[in-house]
């Protein structure tokens, strides 16, 4: 299974990605500034969606900037006033409106370091300040916690897609899109000072929780065991796309789907440890109404959970329950394979079970499906 064209310039940008600091941020204004017109016209050729254009919505539009945005008592949500805090605008709005997020770092109430969406509401990053040009790259719009917010962060995902106290509850009506974001837990993460640190690497190896690391000269770091996005067993269409994941801890992508179709699309994973991501259904044993398309994604380091690499470290995961189509996906350097489907159900529900991998590229996995 090979990706049927990979130009040049989209292997400059897994160059640049592969070759960055894939342990805190890595330098996406570089990557894409060399090689932006290729990559976009291919990719908006084969998937319709680009990182400059704003989402549409029937709903009302709500703005944010970390820069020049106000709190809750001065500032109403507009573009001319907008809010400083994400998790504000995200508990204001009404299902189905949309926040436009411009660059800066959100780490939510009193900088927690996580966010929690319990309102169905799209959210798309890459604004300017003053919100007259989108670019995804130049304008990162990030939730990139750092050690600070390890002992506020009550053990969450940077992104809770309904209340993990309140699983079942959240309920999509339509479809809501998460677009545009930088999701990062590579200043939190507990690193080890010494060991699995090649020269020139910033950091040593991952330590998950309970284990003691090191951070940006932090001692005594422990890392929040939670994925980068967290799925509370909701219901509803799901679009994510144009988003970057990295250095998570537990996982890019996880969590239960009540039913729904998801869409991921053009995103980048890089640096994270058990997979990339896996959607398993909350449905009951059985019932397959869950869809996931995973398509035009790069998945770069997927890092097994233990130091002998003998457990974990996929790209993407097949669950039961959930029809997935992986494809035009590049997938490399995996400590175990670049799909895992060794989850089966039974002879009777294999049959309503529809999975797919076409047109993909696999490079460096220790195997690749």
């Amino acid at each position: 299974m090979k990706l049927k064209k990979i130009t040049p310039a989209v292997v400059c940008v897994l160059i640049a990605f592969s070759m960055g600091n894939v342990s805190a941020q890595i330098d996406l204004k570089k990557a894409g500034q060399s090689v932006r017109s290729k990559v976009e016209n291919t990719v908006e050729t084969k998937t319709g969606n680009n990182m400059t254009t704003q989402l549409k919505t029937t709903g009302t539009t709500y703005y944010v900037s970390a820069t020049t945005g106000g709190s809750v008592r001065t500032a109403d949500g507009s573009k001319e006033k907008p809010w400083k805090d994400l998790q504000v605008a995200m508990d204001k709005a009404a299902a189905g409106d949309l926040i436009l997020v411009a660059e800066g770092n959100y780490l939510g109430t009193s900088d927690q370091g996580y966010i929690v969406m319990n309102i169905p509401v799209s959210i798309q990053g890459g604004y300017s300040t003053d919100f007259k040009t989108r670019d995804a790259v130049k304008h990162r719009t990030m939730i990139q916690p750092t050690t600070v917010s390890n002992g506020l962060s009550n053990s969450r995902a940077l992104l809770s897609i309904g209340d993990p106290n309140k699983p079942g509850q959240f309920k999509i009506t339509g479809e809501i899109t998460i677009d545009g974001i930088i999701f990062d837990k590579g200043l939190s993460n507990a690193y080890h000072p010494l060991e699995g640190k090649p020269e020139g690497v910033e950091t040593g190896m991952l330590l998950h929780a309970p284990q003691e690391g090191v951070n940006n000269g932090v001692s005594k770091v422990i890392s929040v065991e939670q994925p980068l996005i967290y799925l509370s067993n909701g219901s509803g269409n799901v679009t994510i796309q144009n988003c970057v994941f990295l250095n998570g801890t537990n996982y890019g992508i996880r969590g239960n789907w009540g039913g729904g179709k998801w869409k991921i699309i053009n995103n980048l994973f890089v640096n994270n440890a058990f997979a990339a991501v896996e959607i398993a259904s909350g449905m009951k044993t059985g019932e397959y109404g869950n869809y996931v398309d995973f398509g035009y994604n790069t998945v770069l380091f997927n890092w097994a959970r233990t130091k002998d690499l003998g457990d974990m470290g996929y790209g993407y995961r097949f669950m039961t329950g959930v029809c997935s189509d992986v494809h035009h996906c590049i997938i490399g350097c995996s400590t175990f394979a670049g799909l895992d489907r060794t989850r089966i159900d039974t002879p009777e529900n294999e049959k309503k079970r529809m999975t797919g991998s076409e047109d993909n590229y696999f490079f460096f996995n220790e195997e690749e499906y």
